[in-house]
C-alpha cells in the first residue's frame, strides 16, 4: 500500500521540484537576457502624422524649430573704384571727395581732383581720416558691420528679399509715382541702370503744381510742401532772420546766380534752391544743361555733362527749395548727398549722377 501511494504521488512530486526550480533558477535566467519587447504601432491617419515625415521618398527632415540659424550673407566691394570723403579738419574747411584708383600692398592711391595721394590701408578709415561717400558702408562700417579684407570690404547684409510687386503711392503722399517696380525702390540700392530707369519713370511730385501759402516767422520752421516767396533772395534773407542763416550770402540768390549758400547755416549746412528741374523745365533743356535735376520720391537724382569739383564733390547737407510751376519756390526738405553714379549705359552714353536722399521732412532750425 505505502509503495503503491509513493508511485501514485510521484509525478505530482516532480512537477512541484520542477516548478520549485523554475522560479528560483530558470526565470531568472530567462529575465536576464530577455530583449524588450517594442510595444506595438498604432495607427495613425495621415492628417495627423507629424510634418516632418514624407512619404514619397521617406526622406526626414528637420520640423521649423529645429532649423538651424541662418547663414550670414556677405556682399563684397572692391577697394579700387570706391569714393571717399577726405574728413576735414576744422568744421569750415571743404569737404574734398576722392576715389581709389589703385592699391600698391597696403597703400591706397586716392585721386582728389587731380592730385594723387597714398594713405595706408585700412588705417585711413580706421583712424578716421577718410570716410566712405557710400553712406551704406560709413554706416556699416560705424556699427562694426564692415569686415576690411585684403583688397576689398565685406558688408554683412541683413536686406530682406525684393518683393515683386507693383507699389501703389502711400495714402497722402506727395509724390504719386505710378510705376514702381523692385528695381525701382527709391529706398535700396542704387545702380546706374536702376536709376536711368526711374528717371525715365519720374513723375511730377503734387507741390509742383499744388502748394500751400507758408510763413517760416509764425510757424518757425519750413513746412515740407509750402512755398515761401517767387524770388529766393527774399526766402534766404527771411532765414537769415528766422533761423540765423549767414547774411554774407544773401547775394548767391540774386539774378543770374548759382542760388546755393554752402554751409550758410549755423550747424554747416547749405541753403540750395533748385531752379530747373525735369518738373518745371522743358526736356528739351535737358541736352545742353550743365546739370540736369529729377525728382524720384524722397531722392533728388542730379545728372551731370561734365563734372565740376566745386558742385560734384561737395557732401554737404541741403535745406532745399525747388521752383513750382507758379508760386515761387516750396520748401521739400533737407536732403544728404548720397552717392555718386558714374558709368556707361546699354549705348555707349557716358553718365554722372549725384543722388541726394532727404533725411528731414520739415526744418525748425
Amino acid at each position: 500500500m505505502d509503495v503503491l501511494a509513493i508511485i501514485i504521488m510521484l509525478p505530482f512530486l516532480v512537477v512541484f521540484l520542477w516548478a520549485i526550480i523554475e522560479m528560483l533558477i530558470v526565470n531568472p535566467i530567462q529575465k536576464k537576457h530577455q530583449k524588450p519587447q517594442i510595444p506595438p504601432i498604432s495607427q495613425t491617419p495621415e492628417e495627423s502624422l507629424p510634418t516632418f515625415i514624407l512619404f514619397d521618398n521617406e526622406e526626414i527632415v528637420p520640423a521649423i524649430s529645429e532649423v538651424a540659424e541662418k547663414k550670414e550673407v556677405f556682399e563684397e566691394y572692391p577697394l579700387v573704384g570706391l569714393y571717399v570723403i577726405e574728413v576735414p579738419i576744422k568744421k569750415s574747411e571743404k569737404i574734398s571727395v576722392g576715389k581709389i584708383i589703385k592699391q600698391e600692398g597696403k597703400y591706397l592711391a586716392i585721386l582728389f581732383g587731380e592730385n594723387e595721394r597714398k594713405w595706408e590701408y585700412p588705417q585711413l578709415f580706421l583712424s578716421k581720416c577718410v570716410r566712405f561717400a557710400d553712406d551704406e558702408l560709413q554706416r556699416a562700417f560705424e556699427r562694426s558691420k564692415l569686415i576690411f579684407m585684403e583688397d576689398r570690404v565685406k558688408l554683412r547684409s541683413d536686406k530682406p528679399l525684393a518683393v515683386t510687386s507693383v507699389t501703389p503711392p502711400s495714402e497722402g503722399s506727395d509724390d504719386p509715382q505710378s510705376i514702381v517696380s523692385p528695381t525701382e525702390d527709391a529706398s535700396s540700392e542704387l545702380t546706374l541702370s536702376k536709376a536711368l530707369h526711374m528717371i525715365d519713370h519720374a513723375v511730377a511730385p503734387a507741390w509742383v503744381t499744388c502748394s500751400f501759402q507758408g510763413d517760416m516767422e509764425r510757424d518757425g520752421k519750413l513746412k515740407h510742401g509750402f512755398h515761401y516767396d517767387t524770388r529766393g533772395e527774399r526766402i534766404y534773407r527771411k532765414g537769415c532772420e528766422v533761423f540765423g542763416w549767414n547774411k554774407d550770402l544773401v547775394g548767391k540768390f540774386g539774378m543770374m546766380q548759382i542760388m546755393y549758400a554752402y554751409r550758410g547755416v549755423p550747424d554747416g549746412k547749405s541753403v540750395w534752391m533748385l531752379t530747373h528741374h525735369n518738373s518745371v523745365t522743358p526736356i528739351a533743356t535737358k541736352a545742353t544743361a550743365m546739370w540736369w535735376n529729377t525728382f524720384v520720391r524722397d531722392v533728388i537724382f542730379e545728372e551731370w555733362r561734365n563734372p565740376t569739383s566745386d558742385f560734384y564733390d561737395d557732401f554737404s547737407t541741403r535745406i532745399t527749395f525747388a521752383k513750382t510751376t507758379s508760386k515761387g519756390y516750396a520748401f521739400i526738405g533737407v536732403y544728404q548727398p548720397e552717392q555718386l553714379l558714374e558709368g556707361v549705359d546699354d549705348n555707349g552714353k557716358m553718365h554722372h549722377i549725384k543722388v541726394y536722399r532727404r533725411i528731414q521732412i520739415d526744418y525748425e532750425g
